[in-house]
């Protein structure tokens, strides 16, 4: 029965990345929320360095306004 459900969860799509969750045995710990894709994370910042505005970037991007200042804040911090 457990193989069954098993074979049902991966048809299903709910197993895939799941090894990548763990650590040592141990469930690693996630940041709340939703991830942004890498490529938006990208184009956020090209936006930056190209000298657009926030209000820019995220017209040209699409990402919120709060996700942008956040990417901002934290690459300036970074360097």
């Amino acid at each position: 029965m457990l193989a069954d459900e098993l074979d049902r969860l991966t048809e299903l799509g709910l197993l895939k990345g799941a090894a990548e969750q763990l650590e040592g045995g141990s469930l690693k710990s996630l940041r709340s929320g939703r991830s942004l894709p890498e490529d938006k994370h990208r184009a956020v910042l090209r936006c930056r360095e190209e000298g657009l505005s926030q209000k820019e970037t995220v017209a040209a991007t699409g990402v919120s306004a709060s996700t942008v200042s956040r990417i901002w804040r934290r690459d300036l911090n970074q360097n």
